[in-house]
C-alpha cells in the first residue's frame, strides 16, 4: 500500500506531531530544474470538471462529515482545515485544487468561503448541524445525512483527502489551526483576503545541504 492509498474508515490512533505534516509528499520523484521557466506550471485551480459549481465542495463536506463522525474533536474549524490541507496539497501534487474554493484568511487559519454552501445541504436535508458543548466551548459538527456520491472525484482526489485525515485524526481544532498558521500563504495574507493557491510552493524553510549543493552548481555553471 502506497502513501496515497485510503483504505476503510480513519482509527483513532496516535499520530506523529503535527510539525510533520507531510506538505510535499508526491508520488513522483524530485526533480531539479536549472531555472524557474523549465519547471511546469500550475493548471487551472478549478476543481470541478464541469459539473454545477459548488457540487463537488458540497459532497466533500458530506464526506469529510461522514469520514470524522467518530473523531471527537471533529467540528466546523477541523472541518475547515481538512478541506484547506486537502486542496492545497492536492494543487501542490497535480496543479490543481479538487474543489476549486477560495480560501480566506481568518484569525483562526484559512477557511473556505462554505457558509451558503453548507447552508445550501441544510435546507436541502442533506446535512445537519449539531451544537455540542465541549471543554466549555461550542463545537459545530456537521453530519451527512445521505448517501455521499462521489461519482464526480478521482480516486486520487480522495485519496489526499482520506490521508490528510488520517494525519489530523484525533487532533483538536486548536492543533489543527497552529499548523495551518506554519504557511506561508496564511501568514502573508491579511484578515478576509483570499490565499492564493500558487502559495502552496513558497516555504520559509531552510534548505537542505544537497539543495544548497545543487544551488552552487548552477550559480558556478
Amino acid at each position: 500500500m502506497d502513501k496515497w492509498t485510503a483504505t476503510g474508515p480513519a482509527v483513532a490512533t496516535r499520530r506523529p506531531s503535527l510539525t510533520l505534516f507531510p506538505f510535499g509528499l508526491t508520488t513522483e520523484p524530485a526533480h531539479h530544474y536549472s531555472s524557474w521557466e523549465e519547471k511546469p506550471k500550475p493548471r487551472s485551480t478549478g476543481g470541478e470538471d464541469g459539473r454545477h459549481p459548488g457540487q463537488k465542495a458540497r459532497e466533500l463536506i458530506r464526506y469529510v462529515s461522514e469520514r470524522c463522525e467518530a473523531d471527537r474533536h471533529f467540528g466546523a474549524t477541523k472541518l475547515n482545515k481538512i478541506l484547506f490541507f486537502a486542496d492545497f496539497l492536492f494543487y501542490q501534487k497535480s496543479g490543481r485544487s479538487i474543489t476549486g474554493q477560495d480560501y480566506q484568511r481568518l484569525p483562526s487559519g484559512p477557511a473556505p468561503r462554505l457558509l451558503p454552501v453548507r447552508q445550501t445541504l441544510v435546507d436541502a436535508g442533506d446535512l445537519a448541524v449539531r451544537e455540542r458543548l465541549t471543554h466549555g466551548r461550542t463545537q459545530l459538527r456537521t453530519i451527512a445525512i445521505r448517501e455521499v456520491d462521489l461519482s464526480g472525484f478521482g480516486g486520487d482526489e480522495i485519496a489526499v483527502v482520506d490521508h490528510v485525515i488520517r494525519v489530523l485524526w484525533d487532533h483538536s481544532a486548536a492543533e489543527a489551526s497552529d499548523l495551518s498558521h506554519t504557511l506561508t500563504g496564511w501568514r502573508l495574507a491579511r484578515d478576509g483576503e483570499t490565499i492564493p493557491y500558487e502559495t502552496v510552493f513558497l516555504s520559509e524553510r531552510k534548505l537542505t545541504q544537497e539543495e544548497a549543493d545543487y544551488a552552487l552548481q548552477l550559480v558556478a555553471a
